[in-house]
């Protein structure tokens, strides 16, 4: 998910990954929660009893119907959305082997193991975590508030980016209230969600007059579509590593969306009389539909003629218009 994904790439890749996952229909989904129980260490074995405990109480709710979990625990209020399938994957990680060791002895007395062989559940530590994912991962930090910080192993980058990535849909992560400022990279990793992209309309940003044209003409079209479906209009949004989308309008009701991209003459090279689009034009419209997204381009010279904008009586902008508006409803509402 976007969110994870950004953390990772942020915190242990200097930034140069591209987020391929920062499509539409899963920028705004959570795909992270955190849950703090009361717990201490046990300074001996290193291990925290309410973590683990907590662990399984997840477990049994996420894998049994609501009367039988009645009979285990009290609800935990879990915010996994759109978890449908009866056979989603589950994975545990510890950073500390002996509460992985805790959290197996745990598994083993409580769950059937026809239980733990459907959702493939395993618990690791981050090097036994290497080449595994799940659908859902439950990560215990065994850490609480009198661990002193001077401690690397929960400040090793490789380990952490291990424990911080297994998750193909869900994160949980389990802890005991530990000081976020001794284990500066886990206190960012506990804020995730603060820091989930946003996409926001801000008029102050267009780049030129041709920009501003181009909305007031699509915002006449969400005015026309406003019986039809909730459509939120954003500029200059971030999203797969590439330059900022000119345009995005999202469908609420549909979940669909469309990136409208307003190409000048810089995204053009000339090749005789004609005009076509440079190779890094063409390179980012393609990295942009691999990753899922539907691109409108509309063409600098299909508004413009001798250095003014087009008005609604020139056939050939009118067409454009049209076209716009064509491919708007078949992105947005079929």
């Amino acid at each position: 998910m976007p969110a994870l994904a950004k953390y990772t790439n942020a915190n242990f890749y200097d930034g140069v990954l591209r987020i391929m996952t920062e499509t539409p229909d899963k920028i705004a989904k959570d795909c992270f929660q955190v849950i703090q129980v009361n717990g201490e260490r046990d300074k001996l074995n290193k291990t925290i009893i309410p973590e683990a405990e907590k662990v399984i109480a997840i477990i049994k709710q996420l894998t049994t119907n609501n009367l039988e979990h009645s009979l285990f625990n009290e609800k935990i209020e879990l915010n996994i959305p759109e978890l449908d399938s009866e056979n989603f994957s589950i994975g545990v990680i510890s950073l500390m082997t002996n509460q992985r060791h805790l959290i197996e002895d745990l598994i083993e007395e409580q769950l059937r193991s026809d239980i733990i062989d459907k959702h493939n559940i395993e618990v690791w530590t981050p090097q036994s975590a290497q080449g595994n994912e799940r659908d859902i991962i439950i990560l215990s930090i065994c850490l609480d508030a009198e661990s002193s910080g001077k401690g690397n192993y929960h400040k090793n980058p490789r380990l952490l980016n291990v424990a911080t990535s297994r998750a193909k849909k869900f994160t949980i992560v389990v802890h005991s209230g530990f000081q976020l400022e001794k284990y500066p990279q886990l206190g960012k990793y506990l804020n995730l969600t603060a820091n989930r992209p946003e996409w926001t309309l801000n008029h102050s940003s267009y780049e030129s007059e041709f920009e501003k044209k181009v909305y007031e003409h699509l915002r006449e079209y969400l005015d026309i579509k406003q019986d039809e479906a909730d459509l939120r209009i954003y500029n200059q949004v971030e999203t797969c590593g590439q330059k900022r989308l000119d345009f995005v309008i999202f469908n609420q009701t549909n979940q669909k969306a469309v990136a409208i991209e307003v190409d000048g003459s810089y995204h053009y090279q000339e090749n005789g009389l004609s005009k076509q689009y440079s190779a890094e034009h063409t390179e980012r419209i393609d990295v942009l539909k691999r990753a899922g997204w539907n691109v409108i381009n509309t063409p600098y010279y299909k508004w413009y003629r001798n250095g003014w904008l087009c008005d609604t009586n020139h056939p050939t902008f009118q067409k454009e218009l049209d076209r716009i508006k064509d491919e708007l409803d078949y992105y947005l509402l079929l």
